[in-house]
């Protein structure tokens, strides 16, 4: 995976977990980890927002990670979920660690109002999310276009296939939605 520790990466998650508290405490909302506020998905040095300022529903996500055909769960995965600008540089959402089960906590993200999914030709009724999971002795898998409805629980699956003897780590499997 990297040349980190598992302290250093505990650390860092906690870090990224505090700096996401304290946005929501500056911002006068809930201390709750769980939702990521819009404005912490936008870039402000570039002006560019990412499509996430267009939510006005709360969808949600888990992450269920595991080998090939779920044959068993993957412990202390590193799961990111970032969003996309509109100019095509990503913004971290949130930072999580899978539990005994392969799961993460089940978090709340912004996303479009679900009745676009009633409208014929409308725009896309969701907002598509970007995740990345990491674990040590496997490649690094990377998920694109994850649709996250309003209103929907979504349970992404991940599936790591383990690094041959001396494999690179370096080199991710992506997989990417259709629409």
């Amino acid at each position: 995976m990297s040349d980190y520790s598992k302290e250093e990466w505990n650390r860092l998650i906690a870090h990224y977990q505090q700096q996401f508290s304290s946005e929501y405490l500056k911002k006068g909302q809930s201390s709750s980890p769980a939702t990521v506020p819009v404005s912490v998905a936008s870039d402000p040095s570039t002006n560019e927002t990412s499509t996430a300022e267009e939510a006005t529903d709360i969808g949600s996500l888990q992450v269920r990670v595991s080998t090939l055909n779920n044959a068993f769960p993957i412990e202390n995965a590193i799961v990111t979920v970032k969003t996309r600008n509109k100019n095509g540089s990503e913004n971290l959402v949130r930072v999580m660690k899978t539990d005994n089960s392969g799961t993460t906590e089940t978090i709340d993200l912004p996303t479009k109002n679900r009745d676009l999914s009633l409208s014929p030709g409308s725009d896309l009724p969701y907002i598509p999310y970007i995740i990345d999971v990491s674990a040590d002795g496997y490649f690094r898998a990377h998920y694109d276009n994850v649709p996250i409805y309003g209103g929907v629980t979504a349970i992404q699956n991940a599936v790591m296939l383990p690094l041959p003897e001396g494999g690179d780590v370096d080199i991710p499997l992506s997989y990417t939605q259709n629409n």
